[in-house]
C-alpha cells in the first residue's frame, strides 16, 4: 500500500548537499531493496519524472541553491517518480508568489488528466480549492465538513471555518466565469485609508 503514496512536504531540507537528481531517486526508495542501490530503470524513471515538469536543466544543481518554486516542483517531480496512484501535498503553495502558486495547481490538474492521479493536498487558500478540487474537507476545532466542492465552499462556511467574513464574488476573465471568495480584514473596515501617492 505505502509503495501507491507519494508526499510532498510543506518545507524540505538536508544538512547533505544532495544534488536535484538525488532527491529525485528518492521517489523510487519503495523500489529498491535495503542497501542495494539505484538501478539503471530508477534513474530512467527519474529524469523521466524531470522532463514532465521540463526540469532536466536543473539536474546536477543542488536543491537547497534552488528557490523556493523550484524545489517545490523538484519534490513533485520526486513523487511522480515513486510511481504512486495516490499524492499527498502539505500546503504545495504556502511559500510561493503568484506566478508559482499558479504552475503547481496548473501541474495538479494535470497530473490529474494525464496519470490518472488522486491527489488530496491541504491548504488555507479556498480559492485554491475552488479551483482544481472536486470535493473539499472543510476542518476547524468545532465542525467538520466534507462534499462537493460547490456544495462546501459557500460565504456562510467559510466565514465559520476562518472566524471572519468571507464574500463570495462571481468574476469573469476571458469568456471564462469562476468563483472568487474574500476575506474581509478588520482593517478594512476600521476606517483605515492607505497613503496615496502624490
Amino acid at each position: 500500500m505505502y509503495q501507491s503514496i507519494g508526499f510532498v512536504p510543506q518545507f524540505f531540507s538536508s544538512p547533505f548537499a544532495y544534488s536535484v537528481l538525488d532527491i529525485v531517486l528518492m521517489g523510487r526508495s519503495t523500489h529498491i531493496n535495503t542497501f542495494a542501490k539505484p538501478k539503471p530503470h530508477d534513474y530512467q524513471v527519474a529524469m523521466q519524472a524531470l522532463d514532465y515538469l521540463n526540469l532536466t536543466h536543473l539536474v546536477n544543481h543542488e536543491f537547497a541553491s534552488l528557490s523556493g518554486g523550484q524545489r517545490q516542483l523538484i519534490l513533485i517531480a520526486r513523487a511522480i517518480a515513486s510511481e504512486c496512484k495516490l499524492m499527498l501535498l502539505d500546503e504545495p503553495t504556502s511559500a510561493l508568489d503568484l506566478a508559482n502558486q499558479n504552475t503547481v495547481l496548473s501541474l495538479l490538474q494535470q497530473l490529474v488528466k494525464e496519470h490518472k492521479l488522486t491527489i488530496i493536498f491541504t491548504t488555507h487558500q479556498p480559492n485554491h480549492a475552488v479551483a482544481v478540487a472536486n470535493k473539499v474537507l472543510l476542518m476547524n476545532k468545532q465542525n467538520v465538513l466534507f462534499g462537493l466542492t460547490d456544495d462546501v465552499l459557500t460565504a456562510e462556511n467559510l466565514t465559520q471555518l476562518f472566524y471572519l467574513p468571507m464574500l463570495v464574488q462571481e468574476a469573469h476573465y476571458q469568456n471564462h466565469g469562476f468563483t472568487h471568495f474574500v476575506p474581509v480584514y478588520d482593517s478594512v473596515l476600521s476606517g483605515f485609508h492607505r497613503i496615496k501617492k502624490c
